[in-house]
Order: C-alpha cells, then structure tokens, then sequence
C-alpha cells in the first residue's frame, strides 16, 4: 500500500560485488584488512508450532537426491505462502537478514495502526492496473459530467475500455488483462470532444530519501574466494543453453469481440485496391462511407435488423480507436492485411456503437496519428512475468550430464510455495560445491501469522 510511508513496506537490503570493477575503493574496508569476515552457521531460534521441515539427512555427497519435507503439524493452520532458498553460506558478513517473524516484531503496529493520511486514500490494485483522472471543460474548467472516456492498448488481442465520468469529471478504469503493449492511448469519446481537455491523475511515488543501508566491505583476504565465485559463475554461465531459467507466458484474455459473429476479410484473396474507399466498396459488405452534416465522412456498418444510420461504428487500426474516419480513409491501403467487421451493437460506457471495423496492417505497427486535448498517450506499468527455475537433476543414466559441470551456489530456489495439505515433499539436487548450505522457509500463513524455518546441510 502506498498509504502511511515507507515503513508499511518490507524493505532489505541487498549488497551487490562486480568483481570486473577495476576500482573497489568504495567497498574495501581500510581497517579490518586483514580478518576475512565469516559468517556463522545459521540458527533457528524462531518457535514455530504449525510447520515442520526436514531432510534425509544432513551431510550428502556432491551430485546426490535431497528429499526435503514440510510437514503440517496442526491440520490446516500451517496452510500458506512461503518461499523457500536452499543456498550456500557465503563467507562474505552480511547485515542480518529481515524474517517474516522480524518484520512483525520490527513492525508490530504496521498491521493494525490507523494510519494518518494527509491528502487521499490510494487504493490497492487488486483486480489489475488503475488509470484515473478527470475531464474538464477547455473553456470554463468545469468538471464535465457523462462524458465517456476509452482506453486502448494495441496488440493482437486488443484491449478496449470505456467508463463514463461522475458529477466531478472523474473517471476511473481498471485493467485486469495481459497486455504487451507499454502505451495506452486514453480519448474522449464523442463529436463534441474537442470542447474537453483530458487529465491524467499522477501516479503516487513513494519517498525513499529517508532509507539508510547497512554498510558493505570486503577485505583483501577474501580474494581467493571472489575469483572463485567469479570463475564458477562464468563456468555456470557458459551452460546457460542447457539450463535456463524460463519465462511462463502470461495467459491472454479474449478480445471483447470474440463471441460476436465476425466477418474477415484477408486482402491477398482478393483483387489488389490501391484506395481504402475502393476497398470497402468492391470488397467488404455491409459497411459503406458517405458524408454526415458537417461535410465530414464518415462509415455506417448495417446491423442484422434494418441500415439505420443512428449511430457510428468503432473503428480500430492494429488496436488504436480511430474517431475520425478520414483517417482511415486516408490510410495505404497496401499495408493493410484485413480487415475484419462486426454487425451487431456494441455498448462502451453509455455509448452505442453500430459495429465494429478491425483494421489489421501487415506489419501490426500502426502508430497513433491524433493529437488533441482530447487524447493522452500513457505510459503503463507492466508486471513481470513469472519465472520457471532451472531445477538440476541426475537420475539413474547419469553419463549424460557427467561431463557437465554443476558449480550452483543456489541449489533451490521456489519463490512461491503454497502449503495446503498435510505434507509436502520436494526433491533437489547438490552441486560439485561443498560447504554448508542454508534451507530457509519463509511467509505467512492463511491467517497471516508469519513462519521463518532454517536447517543446515553440508555437502561433502
């Protein structure tokens, strides 16, 4: 939440060494330059009643099956989200790490404190992304009232939104699909919208010139140990090919035309037109231009029921809302690829639209041609995707991977592990590292009491 300041954030730090830099000076500790700092086994002093997590052992040889297991202890309580790290211990000191049972005795009021809010309440994007602002008179400054607003994000599942603005100009729509598309293009809609102005609310930042970071140093005597960790890196980054990390498509939701009854047309099936006009008369039916009162033309799409001309069909060009029709008209109709029609109504905001025209180009680039007050062009936040981890194993036929080598610090890393039944067993792997190696659990469980388990095992 962005309301109440920094600290209702989990914040920790996260110390970076760049071992190509030919100049450490910022990082080297002039005074402790001769003691290599060592970092103790960790401890897990944190009671726990709900979970259990054990191993089939504690020492392993290099390359062999570690089963670990997370075991509820009272039926359904252990029940969460949690991460779970099984990495080697560095040498390197480190400040102490923030647990999800710190955070709550660092923070015991952040859950439950009122907090005092100066200006407004920001709310929580739950459902996906929040795009708010107002419309507003050009001449007067007034707020306008019922004026529909859109949004469109191009691609090839486009997205298109509309809402309509309160009794204060303000307006608010909620993205919730996957889109792959940086920039939204936001009009207002309707004949009149050059008498409006479009204002986008800012995006609430948080202030991080307050954080104060722990102090990192490295000294001489952890030399040997860099350049080692160095070459391992390399080496493990030379095989990357054939164990990736992978990135999980993210599933995209149906355009809102995909259960009207829709007609396409693919223009290399038919005979070349060098004009749009021509297009439309010699090729797509049912749609026709011609000029409204203004001198102005514009298209009509006739729907299942009578060629009444009551209201304007949407046009759209690779995803991007076109109002005015010339500009469709005045497009190159050699990089259109098809173009596809609904006859039915479609309803945006309390707007009624006679058909839909999809306009696709060959090269799916189509760029926003309007400027207005009108119509802003917003850069959107996009999430990132979620990720697949390489997980190494080594079943029976082992001579496969023999010549491979496996210098994983990390041997298992699953950023999301969800606990819903009495026990839950994972399988990894060591690598050709030895030394002792931290299992951390972390998270909360279904009732937000918060877990932080720890377990040493040593690779030999």
């Amino acid at each position: 939440m962005k309301n109440g300041g920094k600290n209702y954030f989990f914040k920790d730090d996260i110390s970076i060494l760049n071992p190509y830099l030919s100049n450490q000076k910022t990082i080297i500790d002039s005074i402790s330059n001769s003691t290599e700092y060592t970092s103790e086994k960790p401890t897990n002093n944190f009671e726990n009643h709900y979970l259990k997590l054990t191993t089939n052992g504690k020492e392993f040889d290099k390359r062999s099956e570690v089963s670990l297991s997370i075991e509820s202890l009272k039926n359904t309580l252990g029940n969460g989200n949690y991460s779970l790290s099984v990495r080697k211990i560095d040498t390197i000191h480190q400040s102490t790490k923030l647990t999800a049972i710190n955070y709550k005795k660092i923070y015991p009021k952040n859950a439950e404190a009122s907090y005092n809010v100066s200006s407004e309440i920001y709310y929580p994007e739950i459902n996906g992304g929040i795009i708010s602002g107002r419309v507003v008179n050009k001449d007067t400054r007034l707020p306008a009232k019922g004026q529909n607003v859109s949004v469109s994000i191009s691609g090839e599942n486009f997205i298109f939104k509309a809402e309509t603005t309160n009794e204060d100009g303000y307006f608010e729509v909620s993205i919730n699909e996957n889109y792959d598309n940086e920039i939204g293009v936001l009009q207002i809609l309707g004949e009149d919208r050059e008498n409006y102005k479009l204002e986008i609310d800012e995006t609430p930042s948080v202030d991080f010139s307050q954080l104060k970071f722990n102090s990192f140093k490295i000294t001489p005597s952890m030399k040997e140990m860099i350049i080692k960790r160095s070459i391992n890196n390399q080496i493990e980054n030379g095989y990357y090919e054939i164990k990736p990390d992978t990135i999980i498509s993210s599933v995209k939701k149906e355009a809102f035309y995909t259960n009207y009854e829709i007609t396409t047309y693919v223009l290399d099936e038919y005979t070349k037109f060098y004009t749009v006009k021509d297009i439309f008369i010699e090729i797509v039916e049912n749609v026709w231009s011609t000029k409204n009162k203004e001198g102005n033309r514009v298209f009509y799409v006739s729907n299942y029921i009578d060629a009444n001309k009551n209201h304007l069909p949407l046009i759209f060009i690779d995803g991007v809302l076109i109002q005015n029709h010339q500009h469709l008209l005045n497009y190159n109709a050699t990089k259109i690829k098809e173009i596809s029609v609904l006859r039915g109504d479609a309803h945006f905001g309390t707007a009624i639209y006679q058909g839909v025209i999809i306009v696709k180009t060959i090269n799916g680039d189509y760029k926003n041609q309007l400027v207005g007050d009108y119509l802003i062009e917003q850069p959107l936040f996009k999430s990132q995707l979620s990720k697949k981890y390489f997980h190494q194993t080594y079943n029976e036929n082992r001579n496969s991977s023999r010549r491979i080598p496996d210098f994983r610090n990390q041997l298992l890393w699953e950023p999301k592990v969800i606990i819903n039944s009495e026990e839950e067993v994972i399988i990894f792997y060591t690598s050709d590292i030895s030394g002792d190696y931290e299992v951390c659990l972390e998270g909360f469980t279904i009732n937000g009491l918060p877990i932080s388990i720890r377990e040493v095992i040593t690779i030999k």
